[in-house]
């Protein structure tokens, strides 16, 4: 009798476990259940988490992948910068050694430098400066990887100021032979430059008059045909490939600065294809150029989807059908060596010490709004549900998306806000974090 009673209760909990808990590593996908929602159906292949230090899955997802997108809800989410922070690790014994930050200018520097040459090592500093999480607790255990030459950072953004010419000048003067008519007025682009860039930031500066204008893209197609001339006699290099992708980016930032100074401002559309093209064409200059190593790109979920036009910005307006953004472009150069990561919550939440006067003004400064006022969507509420409150949970979407009653599903979530979209196709794979301390 007491066995009967036994073999009862295990049936019993083999059938709960099956309908309302997680997957584990490396099972098979659930089949399609139409009884159930679509959010249902992709939130019981969840990986449920004790910790952010269980990384068992990464080693499945990423093999034959050069190239791991990470992204966050907002900027500089704490919660999420300590996950990330803490993966790097993991991500280090993957053989991702490589770190590409958004919001931090193309120039590849780091304790163990990827052009030791010509960049002072001391410089990495000055590349965090902009980001955010530089100036976080959270973010330690990669300022340590970083100076313990563990892994290497760099730029990827367009962001350009008058150090770069410094950069490009000492390249050029120092370790070529130039010709006798190159003569460059070197203080003079830098104070054009700063003048369109005072800082290390979007803040754009004064706009040039029209005289300066040429003056300026003048001197840059002088230094781009003397790069190109060295090139020729000598063969293209990393260096001389370095300097041609700094004109690149000075050409562009100066783009995206001019169209927020005139008619050409059609809001974040033009923003966007300006600067996420761009920041594609920084990854890819690394990932050609280093054809031996791996990169993890730090940046925000909207940067990272692979397919915007598969969700919509509101129901009364299609902007997203315009934008092409890094992780698009990215998979269009590597297809599958490319996993695009976006990070989402269930709650969350602003810090303990934010005062009520900290809140007001940071809402006032993001149009009434913080990340810890969008709500979660149908997916993250029932990720939560099915994993019986995991602290953590991933799923990979990559391994779903082709199945019958996966293909092309409609369903809600909040990676981008939250909005129905055929997510399985904008991104790889989605790591959940219940509880979200939201910085901004």
């Amino acid at each position: 009798m007491n066995i009967k009673k036994i073999l009862y209760f295990l049936a019993a909990f083999i059938l709960m476990m099956y309908g309302c808990t997680a997957a584990q590593t490396g099972d098979p996908v659930f089949s399609w259940d139409n009884s159930q929602t679509p959010e249902w159906n992709i939130a019981r292949n969840a990986i449920a988490l004790d910790s952010c230090t269980q990384w068992d899955f990464l080693d499945e997802i990423l093999r034959g992948k050069r190239v791991l997108i990470i992204g966050e809800q907002g900027h500089a989410d704490r919660t999420t910068v300590s996950v990330r922070a803490h993966m790097l690790h993991e991500l280090k014994e993957l053989g991702f050694e490589t770190v590409l930050f958004e919001v931090a200018p193309f120039i590849p520097v780091s304790e163990n430098a990827l052009l030791k040459e010509s960049i002072s090592h001391d410089q990495w500093e000055s590349t965090l400066d902009l980001q955010p999480c530089y100036h976080m607790h959270e973010f330690r255990p990669a300022i340590e990887m970083i100076k313990n030459g563990e892994i290497t950072i760099a730029g990827m953004d367009i962001l350009v100021d008058d150090s770069v010419v410094d950069t490009i000048q000492a390249i050029l003067e120092k370790n070529y032979e130039t010709s006798p008519d190159f003569l460059v007025d070197w203080d003079r682009l830098k104070e054009l430059q700063h003048k369109l860039n005072p800082g290390k930031s979007y803040a754009f500066g004064s706009m040039l008059s029209f005289a300066e204008e040429q003056e300026y893209m003048n001197t840059l197609n002088q230094i781009r045909n003397e790069t190109d001339r060295l090139i020729r006699h000598i063969g293209k290099n990393r260096e001389l490939s370095a300097v041609r992708q700094w004109l690149r980016n000075m050409d562009r930032n100066y783009a995206l600065t001019h169209s927020f100074s005139t008619e050409v401002n059609t809001i974040s559309a033009y923003f966007n294809q300006t600067r996420d093209r761009m920041m594609a064409e920084n990854v890819m200059w690394y990932v050609e150029h280093f054809p031996d190593e791996k990169f993890v790109v730090w940046c925000a979920n909207f940067h990272g989807n692979k397919d915007i036009s598969q969700t919509i910005y509101r129901p009364d307006n299609n902007c997203y059908y315009l934008f092409n953004l890094m992780g698009e472009q990215l998979y269009n150069r590597l297809g599958n060596e490319l996993y695009s990561m976006a990070f989402t919550s269930l709650n969350q939440r602003y810090p303990d010490y934010y005062t009520q006067e900290m809140i007001n003004y940071i809402q006032a400064e993001n149009g009434g709004k913080m990340a810890a006022d969008y709500p979660p969507g149908e997916l993250e509420r029932t990720i939560g549900t099915v994993t019986n409150d995991a602290p953590f949970a991933f799923v990979d979407f990559e391994r779903l998306r082709d199945k019958e009653g996966y293909r092309d599903v409609l369903f809600e979530m909040s990676a981008i806000y939250k909005k129905h979209g055929q997510w399985l196709n904008m991104y790889d794979g989605l790591y959940y974090i219940r509880d979200m301390e939201a910085f901004h």
